[in-house]
């Protein structure tokens, strides 16, 4: 006899990747201020998509046996965000850079850490030699243990809602 087993994936629902509303963005007190933090690369109508998919666990949780979230995930300091990288003023490149093998080469673009430059040019040669694409600066995005990296709001009560049924 077979059992219907339904799963649920869920790819990087994460704060940064969501337009959160004003009043739903995240805050952070300091001893001066209240500071909001936005997310760092909003997707337009994420937010209602977050909605509409928390929404659907709720109204399915009964017939749905597993939900597995994927979680995009880096370092503050990574290959693909401005602080890695610097031109020969010293200056970091703006999001949405892309910055090639032969740029490395040429010194347009060096890593900051010079003792990582063997390892960028065979990464740079490797994504063009297989006909991916140039390395594209992100801007700092889902960086681990931030708020950026966490799940967004209305999916996780949903998952949260959904494992207490389930237990």
């Amino acid at each position: 006899m077979h059992q219907k087993i339904t799963s649920l994936l869920i790819i990087d629902p994460q704060y940064d990747f969501y337009n959160v509303p004003q009043n739903e963005q995240f805050t952070v007190n300091s001893d001066l201020e209240q500071q909001t933090i936005s997310p760092a690369l909003p997707v337009p109508h994420s937010w209602e998509d977050a909605n509409r998919l928390a929404t659907f666990i709720h109204n399915q949780q009964s017939h749905i046996n597993n939900i597995v979230v994927t979680l995009d995930s880096h370092h503050e300091y990574d290959i693909a965000h401005s602080i890695y990288w610097q031109n020969k003023q010293g200056e970091h490149p703006p999001p949405f850079t892309l910055i090639s093998h032969q740029d490395i080469v040429e010194g347009i673009w060096q890593p900051t850490e010079l003792k990582m430059l063997n390892h960028v040019l065979g990464y740079t040669q490797s994504l063009e030699q297989t006909g991916k694409y140039c390395l594209i600066i992100w801007p700092t995005h889902c960086v681990i243990d931030s708020i950026g990296h966490s799940i967004v709001a209305p999916i996780e009560a949903a998952i949260n809602a959904w494992e207490i049924q389930t237990a």
